[in-house]
Order: structure tokens, then sequence, then C-alpha cells
């Protein structure tokens, strides 16, 4: 019996592809057609289904965006915390880095380094 096609079967298909199986041995081993498998591939069917590989440089982006704005540590923490979550979600955890606070924004690199001439106003750090 052929599996039934949806967008977590598309996403295995793909990632199988990227990992080196032939669209052969992937259309084997979910008892699709091989050329099912190769349109999937080339995102000439299900076309709208995002690779994960999409969606965390849409997040490492949106990451980028809010980590240059002036924030707190415990923003920065949060900001962090939740990366992480999205990446163990995405089942990408450890294989892939979004930017650290640190890395975007200066101020939170010193702030974080311990640099006593910070000082927090109003939620966020200055000198």
């Amino acid at each position: 019996m052929a599996a039934k096609m949806n967008e977590r079967l598309v996403r295995a298909i793909r990632k199988g592809a990227a990992e080196g199986a032939s669209p052969r041995e992937i259309a084997m081993l979910y008892k699709l057609a091989t050329e099912t498998v190769r349109r999937i591939i080339r995102h000439e069917t299900w076309a709208h289904v995002a690779d994960v590989e999409d969606i965390v440089a849409a997040a490492a982006m949106r990451a980028e965006k809010s980590l240059a704005k002036p924030m707190t540590a415990e923003q920065a923490k949060a900001a962090m915390e939740s990366q992480d979550r999205l990446l163990g979600l995405l089942g990408v955890a450890g294989k892939v880095v979004l930017p650290e606070p640190a890395a975007v924004n200066p101020i939170v690199a010193r702030y974080l380094e311990g640099d006593s001439t910070l000082v927090e106003r109003e939620g966020d750090l200055t000198e």
C-alpha cells in the first residue's frame, strides 16, 4: 500500500534526497512512483511546502532583525531560549546556528561580558 501523501512525507522525501538517497530508493521506501518522488524533490509538486532549511533561514532573518534592537539581558536570554525551542521543534537543534544577541548587538555583548559602564534605563542598555 502506498503512503498517504502529506507535508511531513514531502519533507521526509526532500530530506532523504538531500542526504543522498536516490529518487528510486525513496520511492521504494514509501511505495510511491519514482516520477512522483522526482517531482516532489524538484518542487514541481507540493511546492507550497517549505523545507526545514527555508523555515530556519526565515527564522534567522527575523532573529537578526529583532536582535539588532537594543534589549535587556533578560530579553536577550528569552530570545536565545525561543531560538533553541524553534530549532528543537524543527529537529535541527545543534545542526543550525542562529545569530546570538551578542553577535548582532555590540552593547548586549558588552553587557553579557560584565561591562560595568553600561546601565539599564527604561528597559534598554545605555552607556
